[in-house]
């Protein structure tokens, strides 16, 4: 129940920040804001892919060294430059509309990116598992975390490997989702 309204969730508001970023480009002229979320979703990626890569190393070099500190000051001016490259959204209603759905829609488990924040990771899940998932996200033992990923849904699996800096499962699209479970009508 709760994957199926996660999807329609990510649905609706897809929908909507498609909608609005349209008319933020027709009404008012802003026509990159698509544009610059695929940058801000790649940098994204970018980080999500060093934080493994940091996890892996702290996870081979826990005594540390001259050579471990050198490689994870790499990795975080990386990551630090790539979270600078915020940008800022001019424009009027229906650019703040394209923002705030485009969030939206990235705050969901179907959503959510592989370099989301531990914070955008919780706020995904539903309340009912947010207990869980903290004390989840903290496990550093590999057997411990293949114990707890077979004990849950599939589809809350997700976040968990985002947290722990593993490759996430592949799941079904919505389009195969939404063949095997009816859509709700427009009326």
């Amino acid at each position: 129940m709760d994957e199926y309204f996660d999807r329609l969730e990510y649905i609706k508001n897809k929908g909507l920040y498609e909608q609005a970023s349209l008319r933020a480009g027709l009404f008012e002229g802003n026509h990159t804001i698509k544009a610059v979320f695929r940058k801000l979703d790649k940098n994204k990626e970018k980080i999500g892919r060093l934080t493994k890569k940091a996890e892996k190393l702290s996870n081979k070099h826990s005594a540390g060294g001259y050579e471990y500190e050198q490689e994870m000051l790499k990795i975080n001016e990386k990551i630090m430059a790539l979270q600078s490259q915020q940008t800022a959204f001019k424009g009027g209603k229906y650019t703040k509309a394209a923002v705030a759905y485009k969030k939206a829609m990235d705050s969901t488990i179907y959503g959510m990116s592989e370099g989301a924040t531990p914070d955008e990771i919780l706020s995904s899940v539903p309340v009912q598992y947010k207990d869980h998932f903290k004390s989840f996200i903290d496990e550093r033992s590999k057997s411990e975390r293949k114990k707890i990923l077979k004990e849950l849904p599939e589809y809350l699996r997700k976040p968990l490997q985002i947290a722990w800096g593993e490759n996430v499962d592949k799941i079904d699209s919505n389009g195969k989702f939404f063949k095997k479970h009816e859509l709700p009508s427009m009326a």
